[in-house]
Formats: structure tokens, sequence, C-alpha cells
């Protein structure tokens, strides 16, 4: 959705989750071999890194939601 339909994601947390991140986690999605137990824990846990940055870069939330409503203001 963001590289077809000019979707975006929040600039307040583009180092964590932007299109770049999102098409390599699809590319890893469709590529590994997920009876391989390796690549299946390896892959939950750069998920699992990204969901803790992500929690951490919007904790307290006012910041984030002001940055939120900032974007939405300038659209």
């Amino acid at each position: 959705m963001c590289e077809k339909n000019a979707w975006s994601l929040p600039r307040y947390t583009e180092d964590i989750i932007s299109p770049p991140v999102l098409r390599r986690m699809l590319e890893r999605l469709s590529m590994e071999n997920w009876s391989n137990l390796d690549e299946f824990a390896s892959f939950a846990a750069s998920v699992d890194e990204m969901r803790k940055e992500f929690r951490t870069r919007v904790t307290p939330r006012l910041p984030y939601l002001r940055s939120l409503r900032q974007a939405l203001e300038e659209i």
C-alpha cells in the first residue's frame, strides 16, 4: 500500500517501520524455509525486536500522537 497507493507511515517511527523494512520482512516471509527452526527463530526474534523498538519509541504516547496529528494537518 505504501508503494502503490501513495500511502505513508508516520515519520516519527520511520527508522523502525518503513516501506523498505516492510519489504525486507515480506521477502523473508516468502523466501525463508519455515520448517527450518533456526530461520523461523531468527525471523521471530527480528519481529520481536522491531516491536520492542516501536513500543519504546511511542512511549509515552503524547509526543507520538502529536506527531500523527501534525502529519495529518499537513495533508
